[in-house]
C-alpha cells in the first residue's frame, strides 16, 4: 500500500531550510570522510608551524615582561602600594605563561604530528585567551584598559586555526575567565560596566573572525582537493589518449608495412610483365613484315639465320650458319625449322 502524504506540514519547513543555508555558509557544506580527516590533519599541521615559531617568541615576551615588571626591593619603598601589587601580579602572570609556553613548545615539538597534537592549537589558544583575561582584570588595579584581551582575542583569531566547536569552546573558556578577572580587580561599578561589553563584544567579532578564516581554508582546501582530481583525471586522460595514438600509429605502420609489401609485389610483377613484354617486341623484331626470319638473326647465340628453305603449316626451314663451329649450313648439311606458336584458326596462316 503506498505511503500518504502527511496532512500536517513539517514543523519548521522552509524556515528550517532557511536557517540551514544560512549554517552551512557560516560553516561550510560538510566534508566526506576522507576529505574530512586529511583537512583537520592539514589544519594541525598548520598550527604546529605556527606554533612552533610562536611559542619560542611568546617565551622571549614573557621573560621580558618579568624583567620590565619585576620590582626591585628599592621600588618597593618608592612607589605606591597598589602599583607595587599590580606589576607583582602582572610579573607572576607572565611567569605563570612562560613556564607553560615552554611546556607547550616541548609537547608540539615532540606530539605535534600526533593524533594528541590536534589538541596543541586549541590548547595554546585557551592558554592565551586565560592569560590575557587574567592580565586584563590585574591591569584593573592601576588602568581600566582591557587591551590586553582584546590582543589576545584578535591574535588568536588570526595565528591559530579552529574549527567552529574548538572556536566556541576556546572562547567561551577565555570569556568565562574574562567576566571574573573584570568583576574582581575593578571595584568600580562604573569602569566594570564600561570594561565588560568591550569583551563581549571583541569575543564576538574575534568568533566571527575565526569562523571566516576556517570557512575560507576550508574553501581553498576543497578548490586544491579539486583541482588535483581534475588534474589527476587529465593525466589519466592523456595516458589513455598517448595510448590510443600509439595504437594508432602502430596500425599505421603496420598498415604501412602492407602498402610496402604489395607495392614490391606490384613493381615485381610490373618487372615481370616488363621482361616478358620484352620478350616478346624482341621476337617480334625478329621477324619480317610477312612473319619470316629475318636473315642476320641470331637464335639462342649460336646459330645465324639465313635464307628459308622452306615453309609449311606448322613452321618453316631455315639454313643457317652455327657460329661456335663456323659449320655453314647447306641444303644436304645442317638445317634448323621453326614452328609457328599456337594461334586461334581463324588466325592462322594456312
Amino acid at each position: 500500500m503506498p505511503p500518504r502524504e502527511p496532512l500536517i506540514p513539517l514543523v519548521g519547513g522552509p524556515t528550517a531550510s532557511w536557517w540551514g543555508e544560512l549554517a552551512r555558509s557560516w560553516v561550510g557544506a560538510p566534508l566526506a570522510g576522507d576529505l574530512r580527516g586529511a583537512f583537520d590533519q592539514e589544519v594541525a599541521e598548520t598550527n604546529r608551524r605556527r606554533l612552533l615559531v610562536l611559542l619560542p617568541l611568546m617565551a622571549v615576551a614573557h621573560a621580558i615582561h618579568l624583567a620590565v615588571f619585576r620590582v626591585s626591593p628599592l621600588e618597593r619603598t618608592t612607589i605606591a602600594p597598589h602599583i607595587v601589587h599590580w606589576r607583582d601580579d602582572v610579573a607572576a602572570a607572565h611567569a605563570a605563561t612562560l613556564v607553560i609556553a615552554v611546556a607547550l613548545a616541548i609537547a608540539v615539538w615532540q606530539f605535534g604530528r600526533s593524533r594528541a597534537g590536534h589538541w596543541l592549537g586549541p590548547l595554546t589558544a585557551a592558554t592565551y585567551l586565560m592569560h590575557g583575561a587574567l592580565v586584563a582584570g590585574i591591569d584593573q588595579l592601576s588602568v581600566t584598559s582591557v587591551t590586553p584581551f582584546i590582543g589576545y582575542c584578535l591574535g588568536v583569531a588570526v595565528v591559530v586555526c579552529l574549527s567552529p566547536p574548538a572556536t566556541l569552546l576556546v572562547y567561551a573558556i577565555g570569556l568565562s575567565t574574562f567576566v571574573p578577572a573584570i568583576m574582581t580587580m575593578q571595584p568600580s561599578a562604573s569602569a566594570r560596566l564600561a570594561a565588560l561589553p568591550n569583551g563581549f563584544t571583541i569575543v564576538v567579532v574575534s568568533v566571527a573572525l575565526t569562523w571566516m578564516l576556517y570557512i575560507a581554508r576550508r574553501r581553498d582546501f576543497t578548490q586544491r582537493v579539486t583541482i588535483d582530481e581534475q588534474r589527476a583525471a587529465l593525466a589519466e586522460l592523456n595516458v589513455g589518449l598517448e595510448r590510443r595514438v600509439r595504437e594508432q600509429v602502430d596500425e599505421i605502420v603496420r598498415r604501412a608495412g602492407e602498402v610496402d609489401e604489395l607495392n614490391a609485389q606490384l613493381h615485381a610483377k610490373v618487372r615481370a610483365r616488363s621482361t616478358e613484354l620484352s620478350i616478346a617486341l624482341a621476337k617480334l623484331a625478329r621477324r619480317g613484315a610477312d612473319g619470316a626470319l629475318r636473315r642476320g638473326v641470331v637464335l639462342g647465340d649460336r646459330f645465324e639465320v639465313q635464307e628459308m628453305l622452306g615453309a609449311g603449316g606448322m613452321g618453316a626451314v631455315y639454313a643457317g650458319v652455327d657460329r661456335t663451329t663456323g659449320t655453314k649450313s647447306s641444303k644436304d648439311g645442317m638445317t634448323f625449322k621453326v614452328t609457328l606458336p599456337m594461334m586461334p584458326p581463324e588466325k592462322h596462316p594456312n
